[in-house]
C-alpha cells in the first residue's frame, strides 16, 4: 500500500504502511505521535490490527480536547473522512469512518499524554493498563537511540545500495549478538547492584568495544569459546552504567546551538 505522500509526518506514515503486512491479524501495534493520522488509524482498522498511539497536541479534535482538560479520562469518538481524502480513501479502500477511543494519562513527572486506541472497553482496558502497554514501546526506543546515537547508522562506508544495505545489517547484527553475549555480565552487575539505589547495567559503549577487537577470535580462531567468554565477560562488567529504580525521563528541549556543541565537542559515538 503506497500514498503519495510528501511532508515529512506522512512520508513516516508512508513508509510504516509498507510495514503492515509483515503483521498478522489481532497484532497489537504501538506507535509515536509521528504516526498518529487518518490514513495510518484507518488502515490499521482495515486490516483488523489493534493499535494504541500517541497523539502530538495538534493532532485530532478530541485529543487537542483532551490536553486541554485538567482531570483523566477517556471517550469513544467516530472520525470521518472529508474532502479530498474522502475520495481517496475511496480508491485506497479505507473506510470513510472509525471508532475510536481517546485516553488522557498523566506521567509521575506531571507531564500529560493523549493516546488514541482500538481498544474501546474502558472496563476491560483501564486508563493505567494502556498507560503501562504505552511504556512498553521504551524498550524498543532505547534501541532505536543506540543504533542511531552509539553506532552512527546513518555514517555509511559508501553510496551504493548494496554498501547502506551491508551497514544496516551489519549494525542489525552486532546490536543482537551484543544483546546475547552480555547476558550472563548483566546478571552479574543485576545481582551486585540488587540493594544498591542505583542498579548497574552493562555499557555498551564498552562492551560494543570488547566484541570488535575480539570479533575474528569469537568465528574463526579456534580459542575455546569457553576462556574467551571469560575475557569477555571481564570487560564486560568493566565501568557499568547506573540506572535509577522506575526512572521517568523528562524531555528537554535544547537549541540548535546546544545540540550542535553536544555532538562536536561531548559525544562519543562507537564506530
Amino acid at each position: 500500500m503506497t500514498l503519495a505522500l510528501r511532508q515529512p509526518k506522512r512520508l513516516r506514515v508512508d513508509l510504516a504502511l509498507k510495514h503492515l503486512e509483515h503483521t498478522q491479524a489481532n497484532d497489537l501495534l504501538l506507535f509515536d505521535r509521528n504516526y498518529t493520522s487518518y490514513v495510518f488509524l484507518a488502515s490499521l482498522i482495515k486490516l483488523n490490527r489493534q493499535f494504541t498511539g500517541r497523539c502530538s497536541k495538534s493532532s485530532f479534535k478530541p485529543a487537542q480536547q483532551l490536553f486541554k482538560q485538567h482531570f483523566l479520562g477517556s471517550k469513544k469518538v467516530t472520525l470521518t473522512a472529508k474532502g479530498e481524502v474522502k475520495n481517496s480513501f475511496r480508491c485506497l479502500g479505507l473506510p470513510e469512518s472509525i471508532t475510536v477511543r481517546f485516553v488522557r494519562v498523566m506521567l509521575s513527572t506531571g507531564e500529560v499524554e493523549v493516546l488514541v486506541t482500538s481498544l474501546l472497553d474502558s472496563e476491560k482496558y483501564t486508563i493505567q493498563m494502556l498507560k503501562e502497554l504505552y511504556h512498553l514501546r521504551w524498550g524498543i526506543e532505547t534501541l532505536f537511540s543506540v543504533l542511531k546515537e552509539r553506532l552512527k547508522l546513518d555514517n555509511f562506508t559508501g553510496k551504493t545500495v548494496v554498501a547502506v544495505r551491508q551497514d544496516f545489517f551489519a549494525a542489525l547484527f552486532l546490536v543482537g549478538l551484543e544483546s546475547i553475549l552480555t547476558q550472563v555480565a548483566e546478571l552479574h552487575l543485576f545481582n551486585k547492584s540488587s540493594l544498591n539505589e542505583l542498579r548497574q547495567s552493562v555499557n555498551n559503549m564498552v562492551s560494543f568495544n570488547a566484541i570488535k577487537n575480539f570479533m575474528v577470535e569469537l568465528f574463526y580462531h579456534p580459542t575455546p569459546i569457553n576462556s574467551l567468554m571469560k575475557v569477555l565477560n571481564e570487560w564486560f562488567i568493566t565501568d557499568p552504567t547506573y540506572r535509577k529504580r522506575l526512572r521517568e525521563v523528562i524531555r528537554k528541549k535544547s537549541s540548535a546551538r546546544v545540540s550542535l556543541n553536544y555532538y562536536k565537542r561531548i559525544y562519543k559515538p562507537c564506530f
